[in-house]
């Protein structure tokens, strides 16, 4: 016997799409940590049964819809969602704007991490884990992690054309 662990979620709602014996269609907005596989489980055993998920599809995860998807063999398309970036990363709630200085710019191709002193205004970085930064004409340079003080700890990635 397997122990699954137990752990708090959340279910929004849930809708039923068809019902066509045996076969059931839901859509479910849930929790991220869900295991929709044992919502399944878990109906079959209170209709004295058995279910299994014959089919899965994730229409959104966070604040990215399925709708918003591109295909990872079409460079036309990455390219477009690619110019999005910096917006789409924004949207993530643990992630941070932070501007800085063209000093700070220039010390980051070469692989040195900003400073507080090194930040334009005072940055909404309570409860965040990451940041992107951005020159004060709000080009994209980096993603970075952040402390539990707001600093800059480890890069992640650096936009394309710039060098550590």
């Amino acid at each position: 016997e397997i122990e699954i662990p137990e752990r708090p979620i959340t279910i929004y709602s849930t809708r039923i799409i068809t019902w066509n014996p045996p076969q059931l269609t839901i859509d479910i907005h849930c929790s991220k940590g869900t295991y929709i596989r044992s919502i399944a489980r878990d109906l079959g055993h209170l209709c004295n049964s058995s279910a299994y998920l014959s089919s899965l599809t994730r229409t959104a995860i966070g604040p990215y819809a399925l709708e918003e998807a591109v295909l990872a063999d079409s460079a036309d398309d990455i390219d477009l969602i690619a110019d999005k970036t910096l917006t789409n990363l924004l949207r993530l709630d643990n992630v941070a704007k932070i501007v800085i200085t063209d000093t700070a710019v220039d010390r980051l191709r070469n692989g040195r991490m900003p400073t507080v002193d090194d930040y334009i205004g005072f940055p909404e970085i309570a409860e965040k884990d990451f940041a992107v930064l951005v020159d004060n004409r709000d080009s994209f340079h980096a993603v970075v992690s952040l402390d539990a003080h707001g600093m800059c700890a480890n890069m992640v990635a650096l936009v394309r054309g710039e060098s550590p």
